[in-house]
This record gives structure tokens, sequence and C-alpha cells, in this order.
């Protein structure tokens, strides 16, 4: 797995590009002037992203819950 990056000019000029990646599990950076603007990852790759990006906000949440609690408990 790797990430390759990439413009839609070249995925215009070569659409195989993209399944030939994607079937490797490679991700697609997608740049505009050296800059990445979008992902295309696989589609396995994508829920797990999107899991791990729950999970994460769910820490957050819990983290802030925590902060406002010891700031609560007098000194």
């Amino acid at each position: 797995m790797a990430v390759v990056p990439t413009t839609t000019t070249a995925i215009q000029d070569e659409p195989g590009l993209v399944r030939k990646h994607i079937k490797r599990g490679d991700e697609l950076a997608l740049e505009f002037r050296g800059r990445a603007y979008a992902r295309i990852v696989p589609a396995d790759q994508y829920a797990e992203i999107v899991e791990r990006a729950e999970r994460a906000a769910e820490l957050e949440a819990r983290l802030a819950e925590l902060e406002a609690q010891h700031e609560a408990v007098p000194a």
C-alpha cells in the first residue's frame, strides 16, 4: 500500500490508473499545483478510516468531559 500522487488530468489520460492502484490497495492523492486536495481509497480501507475517525471523535469527547470534571474539582 502506498499513497500515489496524481492529477485529474492523469486520470482522464489513463482511466485504468485508478483501478490499477486501488486493486493493489494503494491510495490516490489528487493534487492541484502540488497540493493534495482529495484522496481515493479502496472501499475496505474507507470503512476502516471512518471507524477510526468515529472512535477518535468519541475519545476527544470523553477527554473534554474528563478535563471539565478536573477543572470543576476545587484545589
